[in-house]
Formats: structure tokens, C-alpha cells, sequence
């Protein structure tokens, strides 16, 4: 079954009590004793478990989809529609002021429509999702479904109402979760956070790797020429032309060998020659 706009967006005034201040009706036109009209009455229930919900409580994370499972069971003898689900954050109630619901209220949820009809004795299970970005707080959070019968009239369930509180995304410096927020200023001056302590951090290891873990590895000392070595090469560069091709002739040698004449070069080699002694006692 289909709705119009006008009419979901009555039943939205009515469920969160969501009415501006500026568009009320001055309360001097009401009598101050007079009763709000009772609620239309079905047979059918409406509960919501959450995803996150622990021992401790329900948080609400601020830049993530909160996530809600709402059963809607009906025992009417007739099949009924789901026609939209929707939730309001508001300030819990004061005992000693009796305010009225809205007057309370400090952020309405998104409403998701649905198109879904439950049979008699039978129960179907919806999501309700939303998002925050708001202060951290606490405050009581109210979930309700609207329904409609055969006829067309729209009823109230109430599925959750409880204390809620707002926190946080959990962040670590290992996997930041960089969420752009509405206002660029704050989302540049955390870009520029996060790159301060890049930098810092940074610095830090190579301080420590120059102090501390540098000393622990030894280095390859360098070799050094020879004196030797290094007088060769001056004499070499001191002579020229033939000089220096004479002079690397020889191994160890300063001289330029071409200046020698030939036959002090090669001196003739000594021949033994035996005594006469030696022969005269052959010949005996």
C-alpha cells in the first residue's frame, strides 16, 4: 500500500514528536490541562536488537552505520503493512520538569520507508540503519515502526527506547580512519596532525639508527697504496717518451735501460776447465 507524503510526514511529527519551535502553535492556544487524544490501538508487536549493543550498554559511533534488526510481529486476525520506521536522540526526561517529548528532543534519525505486508500469526524482520556526527553525550534513544491495517489507518509501535551514548570512531595511528568531517578546517587540520606526526616519527628512527644500530655493523675499511707503489708512479710520470717505456721494462727498476751498451748488457759467461792433476790420474 502507498502513502502519500503528506501523510508519512504527519505520522513522523507524531512518532518523534519532532516540531519545530518556530513553526509551533503558541501553546497559550491549548488549555493547560487538556490530555493528548489516545493512541490507536492494534495487535502487534514491535522490538529492535542491535549489532553493537554489550553488557555495558548501546553505543552509537559517530561517521558509521548504526545498525538495528527490528522485528515486527503481528496478531491481528488480519494482514498488516510496514509503512516506515524512524527514531529520534533526545535529553532524558527530568523527574521534577514535565516537558513536553519534543521540547526534549535533540536530533531526529533518518526514516526508512518499507513496503512490506506481515500475515496474521506471522513475524518479519527489518533494518533500521543511521548515521551520527555529533558531541559525544548521552542521551535516550527512541525507535519506532508504523504500521497500517486493511482500512488504511496508521498505528504506532513502539520498538526501542532506552539510554544510548554517543562516542567516538576508535582510531590507531597503524590504520587511521581519515573521515572527512562537514567542516574542511577541522578535515585540514588533521591532515596536517597526521603529517606532524609522520614526520616525527620519522625522524625519530633515523636518530635511533645513527645513535644506536649504525655502531652494531662494522665498516669495510678502505686500502690505502703502497709507498712503493705510489714512488713508481711519480718516476713514471717524471720521465717521458722513451724514458718511460725503458724504465717500465724492468720489474723494480728506475733506470732507463737503452743508455747501457750492449756488452754490459750481456757479459759472457765463464767455461770450467778442468786441472792437469785431474787428467794424469785418468791416464794412470
Amino acid at each position: 500500500m502507498l502513502f502519500s507524503s503528506s501523510l508519512l510526514g504527519l505520522l513522523a511529527l507524531r512518532v518523534c514528536g519532532a516540531v519545530a519551535q518556530d513553526d509551533a502553535v503558541p501553546t497559550d492556544t491549548f488549555e493547560e490541562d487538556a490530555e493528548p487524544p489516545p493512541r490507536p490501538q492494534i495487535n502487534a508487536i514491535a522490538s529492535a536488537t542491535w549489532e553493537d549493543a554489550s553488557l555495558l550498554g548501546l553505543n552509537l559511533v559517530n561517521g558509521q552505520q548504526n545498525k538495528a534488526v527490528v522485528d515486527i510481529t503481528n496478531n491481528e486476525e488480519e494482514a498488516i503493512n510496514i509503512a516506515y520506521v524512524t527514531g529520534a536522540l533526545s535529553k532524558p526526561k527530568q523527574p521534577l520538569l514535565d516537558t513536553p517529548f519534543y521540547e526534549n528532543i535533540v536530533r531526529n534519525l533518518s526514516t526508512m520507508q518499507y513496503r512490506l505486508s506481515v500475515m496474521p500469526g506471522e513475524t518479519k524482520q527489518i533494518t533500521y540503519s543511521f548515521s551520527l556526527d555529533m558531541q559525544p553525550q548521552d542521551l535516550l534513544l527512541t525507535v519506532a515502526a508504523v504500521v497500517t491495517n486493511s482500512d488504511g489507518k496508521a498505528f504506532q509501535l513502539d520498538a526501542h527506547q532506552g539510554p544510548v551514548s554517543v562516542v567516538e570512531a576508535p582510531t590507531s595511528f597503524l590504520d587511521p580512519q581519515i573521515v572527512p568531517p562537514a567542516n574542511n578546517a577541522a578535515y585540514n587540520s588533521s591532515m596536517f596532525l597526521y603529517l606532524v606526526l609522520t614526520a616525527t616519527f620519522a625522524g625519530t628512527l633515523y636518530f635511533a639508527y645513527k645513535t644506536w644500530i649504525e655502531a652494531l655493523f662494522p665498516q669495510a675499511k678502505r686500502t690505502r697504496p703502497s709507498k712503493k707503489a705510489k714512488n713508481m708512479a711519480d718516476v713514471d710520470a717524471a720521465l717521458s717518451g722513451s724514458e718511460t717505456l725503458g724504465a717500465s721494462t724492468g720489474i723494480g727498476k728506475t733506470y732507463d735501460e737503452s743508455w747501457i751498451p750492449d756488452h754490459h748488457m750481456n757479459r759472457p759467461s765463464a767455461k770450467r776447465v778442468r786441472s792437469s792433476a785431474s787428467k794424469k790420474k785418468l791416464v794412470e
